[in-house]
């Protein structure tokens, strides 16, 4: 009796820090990006993405090869960038944005492309 109490309340103090650890925009946000400045062939149709964050963390892809690390500061805003290849050129992905009101708006630019991102958490 003893030991069922104490996995019990091991359980529920083990649910609480993980319920505590969870980031205040933390879910899935889906919608999609529009392309803004280029074109085809070095820039990709505009198409529906999602974007899951997790302890106020996420990714964002870039091209084929690159990933964008971003962190969700406590007023919603976001940056990062990050290096990569196209071609035999090297350019950098600057990712910029804000999540409010389960909204999360965003740009990505580089030397050749830039996309704006529509996401509502879902």
């Amino acid at each position: 009796m003893f030991l069922t109490r104490c996995m019990a309340i091991a359980l529920w103090v083990s649910s609480v820090a993980v319920a505590i650890a969870a980031g205040p925009f933390d879910g899935t946000y889906s919608g999609e990006n529009t392309l803004v400045r280029g074109g085809p062939p070095v820039c990709s149709p505009a198409h529906r993405i999602s974007w899951t964050v997790a302890d106020n963390h996420f990714k964002a892809g870039w091209f084929s090869s690159t990933t964008l690390d971003a962190t969700v500061a406590p007023d919603g805003s976001f940056n990062a960038s990050a290096m990569y290849n196209y071609g035999r050129q090297s350019s950098r992905a600057i990712l910029s944005g804000r999540i409010s009101n389960g909204a999360l708006e965003a740009d990505i630019e580089s030397t050749g492309c830039k996309y704006h991102y529509s996401l509502k958490k879902t």
